[in-house]
């Protein structure tokens, strides 16, 4: 095997030369180097010689000639609101890794909830995008605009977490119902019977599985659903909530929040009020992001794999690209929540 690389430009080396080098065929260099699905019928050591072969040589793709020859650009295309959102930003965390290790670039187009959404939804299909990862758009004017611009041209299209079922395209979304169950068994496992809802807009994305979620729960162990508020996602509504809720005749001995932010208010609110958590009262959040289990008392709340989800989303991507008939088949991926128990929950008081 010769061990001296070719003295041309890296972007000059062929599979050829990477064959020569690993003593493989060029075809099997063409499977390796590509993630090609018949992968699994080769040796772990020879993947491996022919990816140090293609170091040594220095080896890099021409993209512009593979886009040529695919025909497609190898860029996705990522629509989403909210970017500060750590939930957000966790899930484009996973598509960006997803999406580097099957060599794709992907451009990120931000949507407000307003008119001027039109103008860069068209803005995004005049990219020549292979395909459409799509986050947190709650307006039905901007799923139409998507479905116009992009379902026509046999553009493949991933909603993640979207706010409201899709009849069209590849939704990827966790189990919120499923998460909320798990959490509500939690508390009356712990003895609480009267339990409060905390969600944020009624009837719109997550709030309506996690309520249902709430519901079944509640309903499960003969307890009461009536104590239910929304807060807008608002600071000053969460706080009212807290008031609110302390002031029925028998008011909740346990919290459970529609994410870990309002949870976080709840927790603040109720140190002001003069409540400990979790003697006097628990709360419970939804989402597990970063630092609530630094929060004082730390806190429970359900596991959404976010990251995950924006790696999913990719790999649907390109399951439709490599197989165009899948768009016809309305699709749902659901992925599992889990509850995490820490320090913000525990028995209910024994006066309840």
């Amino acid at each position: 095997m010769s061990t001296s690389a070719p003295n041309r430009r890296p972007d000059s080396i062929t599979m050829s030369d990477i064959a020569q080098r690993a003593g493989v065929s060029r075809p099997t260099v063409s499977i390796i180097l590509n993630d090609r699905h018949e992968t699994v019928g080769i040796a772990a050591e020879t993947r491996e010689r022919v990816l140090l072969a293609a170091r040594e040589l220095g080896y890099r793709r021409n993209a512009l000639a593979r886009a040529v020859k695919t025909g497609r650009s190898l860029t996705l295309g990522f629509l989403a609101g909210d970017a500060d959102l750590e939930y957000s930003s966790r899930a484009f965390s996973g598509i960006l890794d997803e999406a580097d290790e099957k060599n794709y670039t992907v451009k990120r187009f931000r949507l407000y909830d307003r008119p001027e959404d039109q103008a860069i939804i068209e803005r995004c299909s005049e990219h020549r995008l292979d395909g459409i990862i799509v986050n947190d758009t709650g307006l039905a004017r901007n799923v139409e605009l998507i479905r116009r611009e992009f379902e026509g041209r046999g553009v493949p299209v991933v909603w993640l977490d979207p706010k409201g079922p899709q009849d069209w395209g590849v939704q990827v979304r966790p189990n919120d119902e499923g998460g909320m169950l798990e959490a509500v068994h939690h508390l009356v496992e712990l003895g609480h019977k009267r339990i409060a809802f905390i969600g944020g807009i009624e009837g719109v994305g997550t709030g309506v599985p996690r309520l249902k979620g709430f519901q079944r729960g509640m309903e499960a162990a003969g307890l009461p659903t009536d104590l239910v508020r929304w807060t807008q996602w608002q600071s000053e509504k969460i706080e009212l909530a807290v008031d609110d809720l302390l002031a029925e005749k028998s008011p909740p001995t346990a919290f459970m929040c529609g994410s870990d932010a309002m949870a976080l208010g709840f927790l603040r609110r109720l140190h002001r009020r003069g409540k400990s958590v979790p003697q006097d009262t628990s709360v419970v959040g939804f989402g597990n992001l970063s630092r609530v289990d630094l929060a004082d008392p730390s806190l429970s709340t359900v596991h959404v794999p976010y990251h995950s989800m924006g790696r999913s989303a990719v790999t649907e991507i390109l399951s439709l690209l490599e197989d165009p008939g899948q768009a016809q088949n309305h699709k749902e991926v659901l992925y599992a929540t889990n509850f995490i128990a820490r320090e913000s929950s525990g028995p209910a008081p024994t006066a309840s």
